[in-house]
């Protein structure tokens, strides 16, 4: 079998005591072409699509701070309530729309995954169902929101709502905006994919809502009866609405290119030919996934009106936490690991599975727990100077970074049990979640409950902490039925927990350095806002292009980089792009905390059987592509 070293411009040897890096990898499909490297099945995927689009972060992290931290709280949506709107108005719905859409998003992507690059014609076929179905519920789903709020709505206390229930349910038409974006994922495109995630989150989305926001306020302020506030929450709406058709269209190049090599056109994706059979396959697995979106859309929504009834001001409250939670979801950060997951699982190769969930898990704490504790030291001051009406904010991110940090389990769990094809297990997880969540609503906000025993000056702490309990036991359960009845879920804890936290605890005394740097020069110069966009700027360099190169160090160092991670760290170098340059520097450093380590390998996660079943996966694939290429011919 061919070797593809897929790291031809890493300088130094990238062997770890004589392994070959290409273990697992497919016949030679090009010898070092990084974009043949692409179509290698194994986790070097993964890893890639989560590092493509580093040197993007790393030039928006300033914009993106000063955005959420003082344009738009201070200067452009100076409301908190505009936030708390919002979110009524997504929970409000939610339920309706959940049944509506029948979970058709994840049974594309589960099927996708498992056959795009195996049978990529049958692939296609669940592609052209998605779209339709979600055109075509989507306009019943437009319909029906307009003649309930004319009917029933009008002559309600939320009345006041119609209209931004009105803008949120064009939302739901034409539905098939992600699709493209959804089957790059599933093809494991993750270098095309993340582009049109980043661009859209960086570019597309800040410039609509911004100016949407704008108009809305401007239109707002021309009407008295209306007024800025609410000019300003339809701007937001539909800010957050616009660029998808933006973002689509990105796809939809890339996919072009994608589907090209397998003979199959962009508007073969658009053309409905699909039969009964796929349909049907598409909704029965969509079903069993609804269980689970109903139960969370229900119970939100019943959860919604007790705190709407026990907490005083619950729009302005819900629009400040709306904002830290933004802030401290990026400790959510994870790799993309449930397409390889599903199609490892779905073809027979249940040991690639497995390890592909053990790394899931390490990649998941180490990134989130660095992230985490970055944000905690240094974000809160930031607030405490630029935040205006959103000062507050400072005070809620430090509590609200555990809640963040333990939902991505949860989400994962999510992914796996789609990924094996056992969607009732997360409606399993779903019912647990919601039942422990309704109560620690009640025990944690209610009259009768902690609030008595804290005072209600405790009442937003209680509100952040509330749904910790529930993110721990739909967890458990859903891991545990995964564990049980799938595929041995092995979490290797010191790699995780051990390794993973400790390599971001050096760090720590320069963060509070940063801090003291920050406060004293805002003193010093009267509170000079070029001052401190300077020291900020300076600070998110080293978080991100210098501190990751001790964490990677630190992290190798204490064991919780095997020989084989590092390995597939290396791999995937030559395939992120413009930010080679930054994981060139981060892999180096595992590297020598590896060379350095007194516990090298101690801590090794098995990866044999792993890489066994990654080599047939990619013969399956190399054979598949042969025969469309004879095809062709003929």
């Amino acid at each position: 079998m061919a070797t593809n070293d897929a790291r031809e411009d890493v300088d130094e040897p990238a062997d770890i005591e004589g392994e070959s890096i290409t273990r697992g990898n497919a016949p030679d499909e090009g010898g070092s072409d990084k974009n043949s490297f692409w179509n290698v099945i194994n986790i070097h995927r993964p890893i890639a699509s989560f590092w493509f689009n580093y040197v993007f972060l790393l030039a928006a992290a300033v914009p993106a701070l000063l955005m959420y931290s003082w344009l738009l709280p201070s200067v452009i949506l100076p409301f908190p309530d505009a936030f708390g709107y919002q979110a009524l108005v997504v929970n409000f719905f939610g339920l309706f729309f959940s049944i509506m859409d029948v979970a058709t998003g994840p049974a594309c992507e589960r099927y996708v995954a498992q056959y795009g690059e195996i049978n990529p014609q049958k692939a296609l076929k669940y592609i052209q169902f998605f779209i339709w179905f979600q055109m075509f519920t989507g306009a019943v789903q437009v319909t029906v929101v307009a003649v309930f709020c004319f009917t029933t709505v009008v002559n309600t206390s939320l009345n006041y709502a119609m209209w931004f229930f009105l803008t949120y349910s064009l939302t739901q038409f034409p539905g098939m905006l992600g699709a493209f974006n959804s089957t790059l994922k599933g093809y494991q495109r993750f270098d095309k994919a993340n582009v049109v995630d980043l661009v859209q989150t960086i570019v597309f989305e800040t410039v609509t809502q911004l100016v949407a926001i704008l108009i809305g306020r401007w239109a707002g302020a021309q009407n008295p009866a209306l007024g800025e506030l609410y000019g300003a929450t339809i701007g937001y709406i539909i800010g957050k609405y616009i660029d998808d058709f933006i973002a689509m269209l990105l796809a939809a190049k890339f996919l072009s290119k994608v589907l090209e090599p397998y003979g199959i056109r962009l508007r073969d994706a658009v053309v409905p030919a699909f039969g009964r059979d796929v349909a049907k396959e598409s909704l029965v697995y969509g079903t069993k996934l609804l269980g689970s979106t109903v139960i969370s859309a229900a119970t939100e929504y019943v959860t919604l009106l007790m705190m709407v009834s026990w907490l005083p001001n619950y729009v302005f409250i819900t629009g400040l936490v709306m904002l830290a939670r933004d802030i401290a979801g990026i400790v959510g950060t994870k790799y993309n690991y449930s397409a390889l997951i599903s199609e490892s699982y779905n073809n027979g190769k249940k040991a690639l599975a497995k390890y592909s969930i053990t790394q899931y898990w390490n990649s998941w704490w180490f990134l989130g727990f660095f992230l985490a504790v970055q944000i905690t030291i240094l974000i809160p001051p930031v607030f405490e100077k630029l935040g205006g009406n959103f000062e507050y904010t400072a005070v809620i991110i430090p509590i609200y970074i555990l809640p963040r940090l333990l939902v991505t389990p949860a989400v994962m769990g999510a992914d796996v049990c789609q990924a094996v094809n056992k969607p009732e297990y997360r409606t399993w997880g779903i019912v647990s979640e919601k039942v422990t969540k309704m109560l620690t609503v009640f025990l944690f906000l209610s009259p009768w409950g902690f609030r008595n025993v804290f005072g209600e000056t405790s009442l937003l702490t209680l509100y952040i902490l509330h749904d910790i309990p529930a993110y721990i036991v739909i967890t458990f359960v859903e891991f545990g039925l995964v564990h049980k009845r799938c595929v041995p879920v092995k979490i290797n804890l010191w790699q995780t927990l051990g390794a993973g936290s400790l390599a971001s605890l050096p760090l720590v005394p320069v963060d509070y350095l940063i801090v003291w740097v920050l406060d004293t020069a805002w003193v010093q110069t009267g509170g000079s806002l070029g001052v401190a966009i300077a020291i900020i700027t300076g600070s998110l360099v080293l978080l991100f292009a210098a501190f990751p190169v001790a964490v990677f160090f630190f992290y190798a160092f204490l064991g919780g980089m095997d020989s084989r991670g590092l390995e597939h760290y290396g791999n995937a170098v030559s395939l992120t792009g413009p930010s080679k340059p930054f994981v060139k520097l981060f892999y180096r450093a595992a590297r020598l905390g590896f060379r350095f380590s007194p516990v090298k390998d101690r801590f090794r996660t098995p990866w044999e059987d792993a890489d066994k079943e990654a080599a047939e996966l990619n013969a399956m694939r190399y054979m598949s592509s042969q025969q469309t290429h004879k095809n062709a011919e003929y």
